[in-house]
């Protein structure tokens, strides 16, 4: 759904490693699979992450229209192709 969601999970996944590598003061490139792994494992977070959120803003509008409240939209919403509902 969202490319540029996952990449960020992705790299921010390589962050983490290198971050835990330098902070117990090994060489940054030591246990390259923890590498992969944590990138594979970020690209999996940011595909969900948009997915989760649309589901999570339709259930909040569902429970404010049971309230008679107006309801949320997303900010940009067709940015990274969530749409929001118009009604």
């Amino acid at each position: 759904m969202g490319f540029l969601s996952a990449l960020t999970g992705g790299t921010l996944g390589v962050i983490m490693q290198f971050c835990a590598n330098a902070g117990t003061k090994i060489p940054l490139s030591r246990k390259p699979w923890m590498h992969l792994s944590l990138f594979v494992g970020g690209l999996y977070v940011g595909d969900k992450y948009p997915k989760y959120e649309a589901q999570l803003l339709q259930e909040i509008n569902e429970s404010r229209e049971e309230r008679g409240l107006p309801k949320l939209m997303l900010s940009q919403s067709d940015w990274l192709g969530v749409k929001a509902a118009s009604k």
